[in-house]
């Protein structure tokens, strides 16, 4: 089992995909990178259906990657990308794609930004123990930019976590707690120890 569930065929796609994209965005010792290769690649994995490739097709015409940068487009692509995601996911539960659900209402990409949809992803993805969701979910709820930021300079205390996990939204307080009144138990999630 690869990324988060993908098996057989599908693993063997997305990583021959992941990987010939990657020899000809960044190159190989032996060869240069190839940026029309690259593109043309993306850009016909995405067009077939693929979900990844159709993100990667908004972040290159949102970052004028090989292309001149048009929002438009890189939104077209996310609003693809996060439907095929939709999809993918309501036939069977993926982590990794619960992962990347969640960064794509974090940052509106394909839709509105919704952290309150975003939390809901990661919060899935978190359930399984996915590798960078609880920083992700930390470093929201603190308001950091990125999660670089938590790691970095970030030292909360465990009542000032509370307190911000309170603030986020005042309407889930009402339900149970998605976090454990163990307070080792919560700075292990939070990776503060």
């Amino acid at each position: 089992m690869i990324q988060g569930g993908l098996k057989g065929r599908k693993a063997l796609k997305f990583l021959c995909y992941d990987q010939i994209k990657g020899e000809y965005l960044y190159g190989t010792p032996d060869s240069p990178p190839d940026a029309e290769a690259a593109y043309e690649i993306m850009k016909e994995e995405a067009e077939s259906g693929n979900a990844y490739a159709m993100h990667d097709m908004g972040k290159i015409y949102s970052q004028g990657i090989f292309t001149e940068k048009d929002q438009q487009a890189a939104q077209e692509w996310y609003q693809r990308a996060l439907s095929a995601m939709l999809h993918v996911e309501g036939k069977k539960s993926q982590t990794y794609l619960e992962y990347r659900i969640g960064k794509m209402y974090q940052y509106g990409l394909g839709t509105d930004e919704n952290l309150t949809e975003a939390a809901r992803w990661f919060s899935m993805a978190a359930g399984k123990e996915h590798k960078h969701v609880e920083l992700e979910l930390v470093s929201r709820i603190l308001g950091h930019a990125s999660t670089q930021t938590t790691r970095i300079y970030a030292r909360p205390s465990l009542e000032m976590l509370k307190e911000a996990m309170d603030k986020a939204n005042p309407e889930l307080n009402a339900e149970e707690p998605l976090w454990p009144d163990d307070e080792d138990e919560l700075a292990k999630i939070c990776g503060l120890r």
